[in-house]
């Protein structure tokens, strides 16, 4: 999946969780399902999973799958970041949905990716050599205790 974000950022998605809603095959008379397939089944993932969870709303259905990654700007910086990829699919249910998807043929449909970068601490250098000196310190203070002297046996 390609993510045009305006020729200056990519996302590498390095997990999409499978989804969570109630497993079927079909999705037939469920409002809300997570498609199964037994081209996915894995030892990890027994029940063939599909990332997707197919829910039933006002307007048809909603089809989301979380994202997981990392977002690289053309400059070099990078952030990580987890989202939520919604397409609305108007006028159908989900078993309709999920006909449709695996049915071959191509659909237009609106679709929002909502992400959310993660801010990673790391320490400043300065805090770092700050910290440095402050250890090496009490070592010189723990170190330079004068000894006791030695009181000679009778």
């Amino acid at each position: 999946m390609t993510f045009d974000l305006n020729n200056d950022l990519t996302l590498e998605l390095t997990f999409i969780p499978l989804g969570n809603d109630p497993a079927s095959m079909t999705c037939a008379g469920l409002a809300h399902c997570t498609p199964q397939n037994n081209l996915l089944i894995t030892p990890s993932n027994p029940e063939g999973l599909s990332a997707f969870n197919l829910d039933s709303n006002l307007s048809g259905t909603a089809l989301t799958f979380g994202v997981i990654g990392v977002v690289h700007q053309a400059g070099g910086a990078t952030a990580n970041l987890s989202g939520i990829y919604d397409a609305e699919v108007v006028g159908l249910n989900p078993q309709q949905t999920l006909a449709l998807a695996t049915g071959g043929s191509s659909f237009n449909y609106s679709a929002n990716l909502s992400l959310a970068p993660t801010q990673t601490s790391v320490p400043e250098p300065t805090s770092i050599f700050l910290s440095g000196i402050g250890l090496l310190g009490l070592g010189l203070i723990r170190g330079s205790k004068p000894k006791s002297p030695k009181i000679p046996s009778q």
